[in-house]
C-alpha cells in the first residue's frame, strides 16, 4: 500500500499479500491509442516471483489508502511479469494498452492499477523518488 509519502510501493505475496496501487491522470489523452506501456522502476526484489497487474475497480485516495480500505480489483491479471534480483535498479515495461483504451473511452472509470503477487516480495519506486511509475502512450 502507498501511504502517500513513502519512497516505495510494496508488493508482498508470501507474508502478508500486500497489494500496491498506482493511478494516472488520463484527462489529456486524445487521438487513437496504439500502445500503452506501464513503466515501473524496481527498487528491490526480496523474494523472486511473478508480479500481476490488475485493473483497480474503485475509487481510492493515495493519502488514506490502507490494506483495510483498498479498492477491489479485477482478479484476472491484465499481465504478469517474472521478477528476480537481476531486475533490481531496472525499469520494467508492461503492456496495459487495453486498460488505457478503456480509460480513454471512460475517464471516470480510470481507477488505476493494482500490483499483486502470491510469491513475489518487491519494492517499486514512487513519485517521491526520481523514478516514479508512468504510462508511456503512443497514439496514431
Amino acid at each position: 500500500m502507498s501511504s502517500g509519502t513513502k519512497t516505495f510501493i510494496r508488493v508482498d505475496g508470501p507474508d502478508e499479500h500486500k497489494v500496491g496501487f498506482v493511478q494516472f491522470d488520463v484527462s489529456a489523452l486524445n487521438g487513437t491509442l496504439s500502445t500503452a506501456l506501464l513503466k515501473l522502476h524496481v527498487q528491490d526484489v526480496l523474494d523472486p516471483g511473478v508480479l500481476d497487474i490488475h485493473a483497480a475497480q474503485g475509487v481510492w485516495n493515495e493519502l488514506s489508502l490502507t490494506h483495510r480500505n483498498k479498492p477491489p480489483y479485477d482478479p484476472a491479471p491484465l499481465a504478469s511479469v517474472a521478477l528476480t534480483g537481476a531486475d533490481e535498479g531496472n525499469v520494467i515495461s508492461v503492456d496495459v494498452t487495453s486498460l488505457v483504451q478503456q480509460w480513454a473511452a471512460s475517464p471516470s472509470a480510470a481507477f488505476g492499477i493494482a500490483l499483486s503477487s502470491h510469491a513475489l516480495h518487491a519494492l517499486f519506486d514512487t513519485r517521491e523518488t526520481a523514478h516514479e511509475a508512468f504510462i508511456e502512450v503512443q497514439t496514431n
